[in-house]
């Protein structure tokens, strides 16, 4: 039996990519094998950003309210502190440290890093406004924030 390939997980599905080529990733503390990931192209990235603008589009996400996203997000915290001995179990081989410090240290700072990220969702303020000028006429002025949207994020 192989090393199971670590898919891509494109359009609610998970996928490999369109080449078909993976990679290995090792612990770097005794070189053992984790497993093999998908080597996504740019191809790959294309139908990411695709699906990942219909389900933006065509969703519910762009109609609800910040409070209602920060839920979401939080939820997703949640779980990933559900999750935490298995997260750290595989960062501890992945990075090469102990598992230890991946349960001490790694798993639970990402986590409440999210958590406090998904809260703070909820608390931006989107319109702010700057001191008035009046020149070259009275105006009322605000900066608007505005979410990117769909982006690619790339990391190795």
């Amino acid at each position: 039996m192989g090393t199971p390939v670590c898919s891509l997980f494109i359009d609610g599905e998970f996928v490999a990519s369109l080449t078909g080529e993976t990679f290995e990733t090792r612990n770097p503390s005794d070189g053992s094998l984790i497993t093999s990931v998908a080597r996504a192209g740019a191809e790959d990235v294309d139908r990411a950003v695709g699906a990942a603008r219909r389900a933006f589009d065509e969703g519910p996400w762009p109609t609800m309210s910040p409070r209602e996203r920060s839920r979401i997000l939080v939820r997703m915290g949640e779980l990933l502190a559900e999750r935490q001995a298995d997260l750290s179990e595989l960062e501890a081989r992945d990075a090469g440290h102990t598992l230890r410090m991946a349960n001490l240290f790694t798993i639970p700072l990402g986590v409440y890093h999210w958590q406090y990220l998904a809260e703070a969702a909820e608390r931006l303020e989107f319109t702010q406004p700057v001191p008035r000028t009046d020149f070259p006429a009275p105006a009322w002025e605000f900066v608007q924030r505005e979410p990117y949207g769909v982006c690619a994020g790339i990391i190795p």
